[in-house]
């Protein structure tokens, strides 16, 4: 029985150790316990875009408890910590159903079971600018959780870590990659990145993966979505081995030859391909939607529309902007916002490609605007509208990743050499998350399927027309 290491340890301790001492031992149901109190979480293991349950028991009747979560990611180089919790009633039977039972305060309200999980920042009096930001779809993650009798406000907790010992407490793990799901290094031509590819023979729906500026291979994205059945190539394209160091460095036939190579695998079903892109990465994803004829099906997330070093690039584009009275205010950031006189001629032209176009965007983004999307849309013609869906976020910000993921409203951004302020509130912000991740995966398996089998139905028309 597969089984982890388990046993009840101070919070103080636990929360001054390194990540590779935070190791609490537990069944394989993910519970442990002392006395009546019992913490379990279903499943122990999942993956990152998976819901679980979190139960207690053991509690007074009525009792109050305060749940905390916390783990350690590393940002910009170190090991950094996120936080989070809520305070709870127990009913009369003694027991806490996070799916039932509402946190009354604490870093999120109200009936949600992974409210622990997206609502999770740093702790009182620590830097404000960090962002959970995992780019490994090979690296676990590690979820710690504790319960404390009572209700502990933010300030005590934070305070009284090193002398209050929990309840109960258990550690669950977190995964972007099911173990089945194989990841192959790719460098094939000037082709960099990640080749994913689902359990069973194939060949599967292909799908391109790509994030923005900051450059570098993340592939963490692409693990869920094989894991969802899909063949992803998390393609890397700037600040990455031999690939450029600058925006100005990037070619569009380099991805012109991502899609004819990827479109050709024998893993990948060759009807046609999706690309999901976020950011910069989704402005790109609107470029090969126009440049290669295999691309089928894009997801744009908060990728503005503008055709590469077009109006995106020129002129003032940031402006220096306090942040809002929840930052220190002596603390400055860059917020985009670019062109505000533009024309159809400044959009990248996906109007005369037939790829169905899906973008997801906040309409509290500090680096894009989703009016660009909407102007986007509007230079369809009426014969093409159903091609292309602006869903928008109220509330969201710009960095919408897989549910779940903590908000950040603003860090270092390595493509701004500056800080960066993102937007959107922790709670609209999480809901556009889920709800986005949802339609971009019901998106792409709807419409490749829909070309694999009118690839089918034409080449049997034709074979049929041949044998005449």
């Amino acid at each position: 029985m597969n089984t982890t290491s388990c046993r009840l340890l101070n919070i103080g301790k636990i929360l001054g150790a390194s990540p590779a001492q935070q190791q609490c031992r537990s069944t394989a149901n993910g519970s442990s316990s002392l006395n009546l109190c019992t913490l379990s979480v279903s499943p122990s293991v999942s993956m990152f875009d998976q819901k679980v349950s979190i139960r207690i028991h053991g509690l007074p009747s009525h009792g109050m408890a305060t749940l905390q979560a916390w783990m350690y990611q590393k940002w910009r180089g170190k090991d950094t910590l996120f936080v989070s919790y809520g305070r709870y009633y127990a009913d009369p039977n003694g027991e806490i159903d996070l799916d039932r039972h509402p946190s009354l305060s604490g870093t999120y309200t109200g009936v949600d079971s992974m409210g622990l999980f997206w609502s999770m920042g740093s702790l009182p009096g620590h830097p404000k600018d960090i962002r959970v930001a995992i780019r490994k779809a090979q690296e676990p993650i590690l979820i710690n959780l504790a319960v404390f009798s009572g209700h502990i406000t933010v300030d005590e907790s934070s305070i009284a870590m090193k002398t209050i010992t929990p309840l109960c407490t258990c550690t669950i793990t977190r995964l972007f990659k099911a173990p089945d799901v194989k990841r192959i290094e790719i460098k094939e031509g000037n082709i960099r990145g990640a080749l994913f590819l689902p359990p069973g023979n194939g060949p599967f729906l292909g799908v391109i993966d790509m994030y923005g500026g900051a450059g570098g291979l993340r592939d963490a994205r692409a693990g869920l979505l094989a894991t969802r059945g899909f063949a992803i190539l998390a393609l890397a394209y700037l600040k990455h081995q031999d690939l450029p160091e600058e925006i100005t460095g990037i070619r569009l036939e380099y991805f012109q030859e991502a899609a004819r190579w990827f479109s050709s695998h024998p893993a990948v079903i060759p009807d046609g391909i999706g690309v999901i892109g976020l950011s910069y990465g989704g402005m790109l994803s609107l470029c090969m939607a126009c440049l290669c004829p295999q691309v089928k099906a894009v997801v744009n997330i908060n990728g503005p529309p503008f055709a590469m070093h077009d109006l995106w690039h020129q002129g003032k584009l940031f402006m220096k902007q306090k942040y809002p009275d929840t930052i220190k205010s002596d603390e400055m950031g860059y917020v985009f916002i670019g062109p505000h006189e533009y024309t159809r001629e400044n959009f990248i032209p996906v109007w005369k490609s037939e790829t169905h176009i899906l973008c997801l965007c906040g309409d509290d983004d500090g680096h894009s605007r989703s009016q660009w999307l909407l102007d986007l849309k509007d230079c369809y013609p009426e014969d093409k509208q159903h091609k292309i869906n602006v869903v928008v976020y109220p509330g969201a910000g710009h960095l919408l990743e897989p549910p779940y993921t903590p908000h950040c409203l603003y860090c270092f951004s390595p493509a701004l050499k500056q800080h960066g302020l993102w937007g959107g509130s922790p709670v609209p912000h999480a809901t556009a998350q889920l709800d986005g991740w949802q339609r971009a995966v019901l998106f792409l398996k709807t419409i490749l399927t829909q070309e694999t089998k009118s690839s089918k139905v034409v080449m049997c028309s034709a074979g049929e027309k041949a044998s005449m």
